[in-house]
């Protein structure tokens, strides 16, 4: 069956609330639901019709795959100073912000509607999306509020990454109550902005709410959709309380549940990667530090004997300090400091600052694991056997020489944890 022939049979059938119908789309199976709810309207609460995706749980696994390998995936947006700026700038400003997070550099020409205000349906234009609560109903049959806010996708969107979409406006039309609710306001608007992203993409699931919501997800926004998924309202009637939910978004609980499960999952593995990476290039630049004074421990204790030649020498040491004057005899030593200790600070200045994980990255963090590896362990045979120079140099210059050449080194040492003053 067809979009074309699945929304015959949904017109034909549009008073049987509840019917549900088979419709196979994209990644494996995908049903979908007519649901009745109300809407508000002039007079009182009006009935409607919703078409609500039912997808199970591979369905929503696969599909998060593929916005991952297409997006990649990006840590929590930090909603803390979201909110500061959701309170002090202009929502417009807001827009752009969480336009911004998904990686769509857009200007947003914004425009305000009374909160009784619906998109336009079939009539309306082709290039806008749309998001607005179903107003769930308690037993008495009294309505949520909820927030609607229409995107209007360019009929000529530039592709992502292309300059031409550096500022382009995008017009978007928000109910008056959008401020009440922000954490609900942002998921919607990164529910919309998702649609934008994936057309600019020329994604074939760009129209698919599914996969929209999951975008929004995978791109940071998962833990602000949990917070602001669902409004619950508490209304005093009488001698009785009554709570009224309004749930945005198209994934029921259970999908939700699953998918920011996985999406945590996925992050938890990628942030572990680059952890490990930032961890190995400080432990590589310990060890160069660790190398660099024994160095200087080395070429005081050398200095030390060259100007004392009086001193008898160990017999067994003797044609190993030999060996230590040949000339460069410490170059490679100082050589393999110097370029890993170039590769960890590169990688971790690198790494550092990621937040998002796509594919490149990840294979880029992976080649950086594997060459830090590969450096740490040669720069830790380099440092085996540094010990051991250091050590016959040092026990042929006396117990006196040694304590002072180890107090001025651990002032030294002192100095350059601590850096200049």
């Amino acid at each position: 069956m067809d979009k074309k022939d699945f929304a015959r049979q949904l017109r034909r059938r549009s008073g049987q609330a509840g019917q549900v119908f088979d419709l196979r789309r994209g990644i494996g199976d995908c049903r979908f639901e007519m649901r009745s709810f109300l809407l508000p309207g002039k007079r009182g609460f009006v009935r409607g019709t919703s078409v609500m995706a039912k997808v199970d749980l591979d369905y929503i696994s696969s599909a998060i795959e593929d916005l991952v390998a297409t997006l990649g995936i990006r840590e929590h947006v930090d909603y803390a100073a979201l909110s500061t700026m959701l309170l002090s700038d202009s929502v417009g400003k807001r827009v752009e912000a969480i336009g911004a997070q998904m990686g769509l550099p857009i200007r947003v020409d914004l425009s305000y509607v009374p909160a009784s205000w619906k998109p336009p349906g079939s009539g309306g234009s082709a290039n806008a999306f749309a998001s607005a609560s179903l107003a769930h109903t308690t037993a008495s049959g009294h309505g949520a509020e909820g927030i609607t806010a229409q995107v209007c996708c360019p009929a000529s969107l530039p592709l992502y990454g292309s300059s031409e979409l550096n500022g382009m406006v995008i017009q978007v039309k928000v109910t008056e109550n959008c401020v009440a609710h922000p954490q609900t306001f942002v998921a919607i608007i990164a529910h919309e902005l998702s649609h934008i992203l994936l057309r600019s993409l020329a994604h074939p699931e760009s129209d698919n709410e599914i996969y929209t919501d999951l975008a929004a997800m995978v791109l940071g926004f998962s833990n602000v959709i949990q917070e602001g998924r669902k409004v619950v309202s508490l209304t005093q009637r009488g001698n009785q309380v009554e709570t009224q939910t309004s749930t945005f978004g198209y994934l029921d609980d259970k999908q939700f549940d699953f998918a920011l499960s996985r999406v945590n999952a996925l992050l938890t593995d990628y942030r572990g990667l680059k952890n490990k990476v930032v961890a190995l290039s400080e432990k590589i630049l310990g060890d160069c530090r660790e190398g660099g004074w024994m160095l200087a421990r080395f070429g005081e204790a050398m200095a030390y004997l060259d100007s004392h030649q009086e001193r008898r020498i160990k017999k067994c040491d003797g044609v190993l300090l030999v060996g230590f004057h040949r000339p460069g005899y410490m170059e490679p030593t100082e050589a393999a400091l110097r370029e890993c200790r170039q590769v960890a600070e590169e990688a971790s200045r690198a790494v550092r600052p990621l937040s998002c994980y796509t594919q490149s990255v990840v294979a880029s963090l992976q080649h950086s694991l594997e060459g830090l590896t590969s450096s740490s362990e040669e720069l830790a045979a380099d440092l085996v056997r540094l010990r051991a120079d250091c050590k016959v140099a040092e026990r042929n210059i006396g117990l006196l020489a040694r304590i002072r050449l180890r107090k001025a080194q651990k002032k030294r040492e002192t100095s350059s944890r601590k850096g200049p003053s």
